[in-house]
């Protein structure tokens, strides 16, 4: 049986609940094996009218070497839970297949393509940011053990998010790898 952290903001997880997320992840017991704990959130956003109901779900385990994060919104908790079930096996199975790179027995690669220079579009010099202030609504931190690029990229695939940034293995200076809109990953790093 799974051991799992449920957390619930402005709403309260029933026993229901519990069960079903319980039932769904333990189909996946084998492949959470190796993992160091679970957590379960679910948050309710009520509209203004009261009517409807909104559920907003992140279902996160911390596996070694990597953190495996799956989020999903919509207006009924069973079915998040399903969309969620099928999205995590889908990572999990990832973090498996390149394990034995997570262990250091075989190397990371990535393929690169030369990138060439595109047409730099035009920008508006007429927009006033005088009264833009930025928010940070979430500060993350993590280690900052030097990574080869390709393991990078397998992080923040398994963590759902479109850039992540690490000390890159190969120049011993923070990288920041990310999505391209038109497929592929993109590298920023220092000049050397």
């Amino acid at each position: 049986m799974l051991d799992i952290q449920y957390i619930g903001k402005n709403i309260k997880i029933s026993d229901k609940i519990q069960d079903y997320v319980q039932e769904k992840l333990s189909k996946h017991e084998k492949l959470l094996e190796k993992n160091t704990g679970i957590t379960v959130l679910i948050k309710e956003n009520k509209s203004n009218s009261g009517d409807t109901r909104n559920y907003k779900m992140e279902i996160s385990s911390n596996m070694p070497h990597a953190f495996i994060r799956v989020e999903g919104r919509g207006s009924e908790i069973s079915s998040i839970i399903d969309e969620l079930e099928v999205l995590l096996k889908r990572r999990l199975k990832r973090y498996h297949d390149q394990f034995q790179k997570w262990q250091k027995e075989v190397p990371w690669r990535v393929r690169e393509i030369e990138d060439t220079l595109n047409d730099v579009p035009d920008y508006e010099e007429n927009i006033s940011y005088k009264d833009y202030e930025p928010e940070i609504k979430v500060k993350e931190y993590s280690d900052d053990t030097p990574l080869h690029p390709a393991e990078a990229i397998e992080k923040m695939e398994l963590i759902g998010h479109e850039c992540f940034l690490f000390n890159n293995i190969e120049t011993g200076k923070y990288s920041m790898i990310y999505k391209r809109s038109d497929g592929g990953y993109g590298l920023v790093q220092p000049k050397a």
